[in-house]
Protein backbone atom coordinates (compact mmCIF):
# COMPACT_ATOMS: atom_id res chain seq x y z
CA UNK A 1 0.00 0.00 0.00
CA UNK A 2 3.17 2.53 0.98
CA UNK A 3 4.45 1.47 -2.40
CA UNK A 4 1.55 2.33 -4.29
CA UNK A 5 0.80 5.34 -2.58
CA UNK A 6 4.58 6.28 -2.86
CA UNK A 7 4.35 6.00 -6.88
CA UNK A 8 1.01 8.08 -7.26
CA UNK A 9 2.97 10.71 -4.93
CA UNK A 10 5.68 10.94 -7.51
CA UNK A 11 3.76 10.56 -10.30
CA UNK A 12 1.90 13.50 -9.33
CA UNK A 13 4.71 15.52 -8.28
CA UNK A 14 6.27 15.13 -11.55
CA UNK A 15 3.16 16.22 -13.67
CA UNK A 16 2.74 18.99 -11.45
CA UNK A 17 6.19 20.30 -12.32
CA UNK A 18 5.95 19.40 -15.98
CA UNK A 19 2.66 21.44 -16.35
CA UNK A 20 3.65 24.37 -13.86
CA UNK A 21 7.53 24.70 -15.80
CA UNK A 22 5.93 24.54 -19.67
CA UNK A 23 6.18 28.26 -21.14
CA UNK A 24 3.98 29.99 -22.65
CA UNK A 25 4.83 30.35 -26.52
CA UNK A 26 2.47 32.62 -27.35
CA UNK A 27 4.03 35.42 -25.43
CA UNK A 28 6.06 37.57 -27.06
CA UNK A 29 9.09 39.08 -26.03
CA UNK A 30 8.40 43.22 -25.63
CA UNK A 31 10.66 44.78 -28.14
CA UNK A 32 13.21 47.32 -27.52
CA UNK A 33 15.38 50.21 -29.39
CA UNK A 34 17.12 52.89 -27.30
CA UNK A 35 17.17 55.96 -29.36
CA UNK A 36 20.55 56.35 -29.44
CA UNK A 37 23.38 56.42 -32.58
CA UNK A 38 20.14 57.24 -35.09
CA UNK A 39 21.38 56.80 -38.75
CA UNK A 40 22.49 60.44 -40.09
CA UNK A 41 21.54 61.45 -43.60
CA UNK A 42 25.08 61.59 -46.19
CA UNK A 43 26.25 64.57 -47.35
CA UNK A 44 24.36 66.56 -50.31
CA UNK A 45 21.09 64.32 -49.59
CA UNK A 46 17.79 64.99 -47.98
CA UNK A 47 16.64 61.86 -45.93
CA UNK A 48 12.96 61.89 -44.85
CA UNK A 49 11.20 58.98 -42.52
CA UNK A 50 7.47 58.93 -42.39
CA UNK A 51 4.48 56.63 -42.02
CA UNK A 52 1.04 57.02 -43.66
CA UNK A 53 -1.94 54.36 -41.88
CA UNK A 54 -3.45 53.24 -44.85
CA UNK A 55 -1.58 51.50 -47.65
CA UNK A 56 -2.25 54.13 -50.18
CA UNK A 57 0.46 53.42 -52.63
CA UNK A 58 -0.20 49.29 -52.69
CA UNK A 59 -4.21 48.52 -52.43
CA UNK A 60 -3.08 44.41 -53.19
CA UNK A 61 -0.88 44.28 -50.91
CA UNK A 62 -0.53 41.13 -48.29
CA UNK A 63 -2.32 43.10 -45.23
CA UNK A 64 -5.15 44.99 -47.83
CA UNK A 65 -5.13 48.69 -48.20
CA UNK A 66 -6.77 49.52 -45.57
CA UNK A 67 -5.34 47.42 -42.61
CA UNK A 68 -1.74 48.63 -43.70
CA UNK A 69 0.46 51.31 -42.10
CA UNK A 70 3.39 51.78 -44.45
CA UNK A 71 6.55 53.27 -43.18
CA UNK A 72 9.12 55.13 -45.98
CA UNK A 73 12.87 55.90 -45.53
CA UNK A 74 14.12 57.93 -48.75
CA UNK A 75 17.03 59.81 -49.15
CA UNK A 76 16.88 62.14 -52.13
CA UNK A 77 20.12 63.17 -54.16
CA UNK A 78 20.60 65.41 -57.18
CA UNK A 79 20.25 62.28 -59.28
CA UNK A 80 17.56 59.74 -57.61
CA UNK A 81 16.22 58.78 -54.52
CA UNK A 82 16.41 55.21 -52.87
CA UNK A 83 13.24 54.64 -50.81
CA UNK A 84 13.30 51.72 -47.75
CA UNK A 85 9.02 50.83 -47.45
CA UNK A 86 8.02 48.66 -44.72
CA UNK A 87 4.77 47.45 -44.51
CA UNK A 88 2.78 46.22 -40.96
CA UNK A 89 -0.62 45.78 -39.78
CA UNK A 90 -2.27 49.11 -38.77
CA UNK A 91 -3.66 47.58 -35.25
CA UNK A 92 -0.01 46.32 -33.80
CA UNK A 93 2.20 49.06 -31.46
CA UNK A 94 5.04 47.18 -32.30
CA UNK A 95 6.34 44.82 -35.00
CA UNK A 96 9.24 42.60 -35.75
CA UNK A 97 10.43 40.78 -39.03
CA UNK A 98 12.99 38.73 -39.58
CA UNK A 99 14.61 36.96 -42.86
CA UNK A 100 11.62 35.48 -43.86
CA UNK A 101 9.07 38.43 -43.40
CA UNK A 102 12.08 40.49 -46.06
CA UNK A 103 12.04 37.67 -48.38
CA UNK A 104 8.31 37.77 -48.55
CA UNK A 105 8.12 41.13 -49.62
CA UNK A 106 7.05 43.26 -46.01
CA UNK A 107 9.72 45.76 -46.86
CA UNK A 108 10.49 46.65 -50.33
CA UNK A 109 13.70 48.48 -51.44
CA UNK A 110 13.38 50.99 -54.62
CA UNK A 111 15.68 53.18 -56.17
CA UNK A 112 14.68 55.63 -58.68
CA UNK A 113 17.25 57.43 -60.94
CA UNK A 114 16.79 58.74 -64.43
CA UNK A 115 20.28 57.83 -65.58
CA UNK A 116 21.47 55.22 -63.54
CA UNK A 117 22.45 51.91 -65.12
CA UNK A 118 22.55 49.04 -62.25
CA UNK A 119 22.11 45.25 -61.84
CA UNK A 120 18.45 43.66 -60.33
CA UNK A 121 18.57 43.11 -56.83
CA UNK A 122 16.53 41.00 -54.42
CA UNK A 123 16.68 41.77 -50.55
CA UNK A 124 17.74 38.64 -48.40
CA UNK A 125 17.50 38.82 -45.17
CA UNK A 126 18.13 41.05 -42.36
CA UNK A 127 15.96 42.29 -39.61
CA UNK A 128 13.49 44.97 -39.24
CA UNK A 129 11.64 46.33 -35.68
CA UNK A 130 9.81 49.35 -34.71
CA UNK A 131 7.72 50.44 -31.33
CA UNK A 132 5.20 53.30 -31.56
CA UNK A 133 6.29 56.03 -29.31
CA UNK A 134 3.03 57.62 -28.48
CA UNK A 135 2.22 56.44 -25.01
CA UNK A 136 5.68 56.58 -23.88
CA UNK A 137 6.35 60.17 -25.16
CA UNK A 138 6.58 63.45 -23.07
CA UNK A 139 5.60 64.84 -26.37
CA UNK A 140 2.15 67.12 -26.68
CA UNK A 141 -0.72 65.01 -27.28
CA UNK A 142 -1.81 63.67 -30.74
CA UNK A 143 1.98 63.89 -31.75
CA UNK A 144 2.61 60.20 -32.86
CA UNK A 145 5.95 59.04 -33.75
CA UNK A 146 7.63 55.85 -34.88
CA UNK A 147 11.52 54.38 -33.43
CA UNK A 148 12.40 51.91 -36.67
CA UNK A 149 15.70 49.98 -36.65
CA UNK A 150 16.01 48.32 -40.40
CA UNK A 151 18.91 45.96 -41.11
CA UNK A 152 18.27 44.56 -43.95
CA UNK A 153 20.39 42.62 -46.68
CA UNK A 154 20.40 42.82 -50.53
CA UNK A 155 22.14 40.86 -53.55
CA UNK A 156 21.89 40.76 -56.96
CA UNK A 157 19.69 38.77 -58.81
CA UNK A 158 21.46 35.43 -60.19
CA UNK A 159 24.14 36.10 -57.47
CA UNK A 160 24.75 34.25 -53.89
CA UNK A 161 26.86 37.16 -52.84
CA UNK A 162 25.34 39.75 -50.81
CA UNK A 163 26.18 43.62 -51.60
CA UNK A 164 25.43 45.34 -49.07
CA UNK A 165 23.04 46.05 -45.88
CA UNK A 166 21.20 49.20 -45.63
CA UNK A 167 21.10 49.73 -42.40
CA UNK A 168 18.36 53.06 -41.24
CA UNK A 169 17.60 53.77 -37.33
CA UNK A 170 15.50 56.65 -36.78
CA UNK A 171 12.22 58.55 -36.09
CA UNK A 172 9.37 58.18 -38.09
CA UNK A 173 6.35 60.97 -38.32
CA UNK A 174 3.08 61.14 -40.40
CA UNK A 175 2.69 61.96 -43.37
CA UNK A 176 2.39 65.74 -43.49
CA UNK A 177 3.87 66.23 -40.16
Amino acid sequence: MKTSLLKLLTLSLFMFLVISCSKNQDVQPEIQIDGKNLTDCPAGTTCTYWFTENNIFSPNAPYGASDARMFYAQATTSIGTTTLSIETPRQVNSFSFNDEDIKNGKIKFDMGCAACYTAPFKLIGGSVKGINLSSRDTRPSGSVRWLIEAKVIREYIGSSVPVDTIYVKQYFYPIGY
